[in-house]
């Protein structure tokens, strides 16, 4: 019985063992996925809050349009970060890549409990407003978009203009 007993114990323990080791290994992309869904509940519940304000207050439409405008640059961000797995070959570009948008989305999430007569952190500058990324090495990931005569155009990396 009591080796019975031992035998469960450490197969529990490497069972354990285990699943903390392979829990740990997330990927960059699936940390900074994790990281927009935190900020976006903070978005939210920031948007929540200023919506109790009241109506004619001009903090509300100030708030409001603060919140507005990180919320697209979040969507920017989210934009970018799918963009990054079809390069997946291009371990440095992918690893820069990573890198501006971690700042974009410590950014954002800095500037959300901001009041309306506090200073705002400034985007990275490798991050545009349409989701495209200038990587600083002469390389720009554009984004996806439509093309009227050939629908779809997947993300490219080309030179920088």
């Amino acid at each position: 019985m009591n080796q019975h007993r031992l035998n469960l114990i450490v197969l529990c323990f490497f069972a354990a063992l285990l699943a903390l080791l392979t829990g740990c290994a997330v990927s960059r992309e699936q940390q900074l996925a994790r990281k927009a869904d935190r900020i976006e509940t903070k978005l939210v519940n920031a948007q929540t809050q200023a919506l109790e304000l009241p109506v004619d207050s001009t903090q509300r439409a100030k708030q409001l349009e603060h919140l507005e405008q990180l919320r697209t640059w979040l969507s920017a961000a989210n934009i970018s970060r799918g963009q990054i797995q079809h390069f997946t070959s291009i371990a440095s570009i992918r690893t820069l890549a990573y890198d501006i948008l971690e700042e974009a989305y410590d950014t954002i999430e800095w500037n959300i409990p901001l009041l309306p007569s506090d200073p705002i952190r400034r985007m990275p500058s490798g991050l545009s407003a349409d989701g495209s990324l200038q990587l600083g090495t002469g390389q720009f990931i554009a984004a996806p978009h439509k093309n009227q005569s050939s629908g779809y155009i997947p993300p490219t990396i080309t030179p920088a203009h």
